[in-house]
């Protein structure tokens, strides 16, 4: 009998000094009403580390509101002694929530934590976009990388915003971390968030050094964003460059039917047409793209400088020629060409009539045209 009496008085005297402690515990809350945040950490931090509280849930979820609510407050009120009261104090309020809700086995801090996670991970973006637009990436990453697993959190029932996952996409591509990168942009690219995420996946796989990935993604994206003319023009200019000419203009001739509206496409078209030295094909796309756009100036300009390269190459062809006859009339076709340039460039004048580097190609093309006609049949 005597000894069931001390094994009763023994475990009272454990249980009040549990219950001690924990209403310790509970006190750092009222502390936190109160705005005694210097106490509060310091009862909360005694409790993190007493073997009586340390395991209990309530003492990190009391742990991470101290946290949070300084920190929030710090910044509201602009009073650096909030917001630094712990190092890194939203990831502590964040590393604290989680211990909380590990040890709490039965869910029963589930309700309680989720408003806190929805506000942590706000303060978490909001913190990211201030770093990265420091350029201070690292940090940026981290604190996006933070608002990504709250939002993934269980005691939320939330969709991950797509914004934030862009954002850290961004971060994770200016710090290099090709790897990271990739991961966060396939999920976006499979999720259709944009264009632009398919030109960077696009990047990032030439960076790679993965060509046929790179080019799939775009051809892809095309086809997915309605011929979205960045993309194109970007697809086409990687062809070009590497020597894929003829799928450039197969890619500009699908645009083309596809948003026939647009005149950038036969316009590039007629660029690519025009450095290969296909001058007359080049015309007709940049007759195109004129029917589209008539002010657009610089297509009449290359209308104009295409004529001048079939005439100065019929000139060059006609010095092989022995024959007078057929070498004069040669020259009249190359002169005929230098017309018709002139007539383009005249156009293009006209809608930019400011131009001085435009009038001095016209004015030389007058004084070699008018040389030119002194070479006749009869005064060779």
């Amino acid at each position: 009998m005597n000894r069931t009496r001390i094994l009763i008085a023994i475990f009272l005297v454990i249980a009040s000094g549990a219950f001690a402690q924990r209403s310790n515990v509970i006190a750092v809350l009222q502390l936190i009403e109160t705005n005694k945040y210097e106490e509060a950490k310091e009862s909360i931090e005694a409790a993190v580390k007493n073997k009586k509280t340390r395991d209990w849930p309530r003492t990190w979820y009391t742990r991470g509101v101290l946290c949070q609510t300084a920190y929030e407050e710090g910044i509201k009120k602009k009073e650096k002694k909030l917001y630094e009261l712990y190092p890194e104090q939203l990831f502590t309020a964040h590393i604290s929530y989680e211990k909380a809700l590990k040890l709490d086995k039965h869910g029963r801090l589930d309700r309680q934590v989720a408003p806190h996670y929805v506000n942590l991970a706000n303060d978490f973006i909001k913190m990211g976009q201030e770093q990265y637009g420091k350029e201070e990436y690292a940090k940026a990453l981290k604190a996006f990388e933070h608002a990504l697993d709250i939002s993934k959190s269980p005691v939320l029932n939330v969709q991950t915003d797509t914004n934030l996952i862009y954002n850290t996409a961004l971060a994770a591509y200016h710090l290099k971390k090709w790897e990271d990168a990739s991961a966060y942009l396939q999920t976006l690219n499979e999720m259709q968030h944009s264009p632009n995420v398919a030109q960077l996946l696009f990047s990032l796989y030439l960076h790679n050094e993965d060509t046929t990935a790179a080019e799939e993604v775009l051809l892809e994206g095309i086809d997915r964003y309605d011929y979205d003319e960045n993309m194109v023009l970007v697809l086409t200019e990687h062809l070009y460059n590497s020597n894929q000419a003829e799928r450039a203009i197969e890619v500009l001739d699908s645009a083309t039917v596809n948003d026939t509206a647009n005149y950038r496409f036969p316009f590039t078209k007629g660029l690519i047409l025009q450095k290969s030295g296909r001058y007359r094909a080049a015309i007709t796309a940049y007759k195109m793209a004129t029917k589209i756009q008539p002010d657009e100036v610089e297509a009449y300009v290359n209308i104009g400088n295409c004529y001048y390269n079939i005439g100065v190459e019929i000139k060059d062809n006609a010095r092989q020629i022995v024959n007078n006859r057929i070498y004069l009339q040669e020259r009249q076709k190359a002169n005929r060409a230098f017309e018709s340039a002139a007539t383009w460039l005249e156009k293009a004048r006209e809608k930019d009539p400011d131009n001085r580097k435009l009038t001095a190609q016209l004015n030389e093309l007058y004084n070699m045209i008018r040389l030119d006609d002194q070479i006749t049949p009869d005064n060779p």
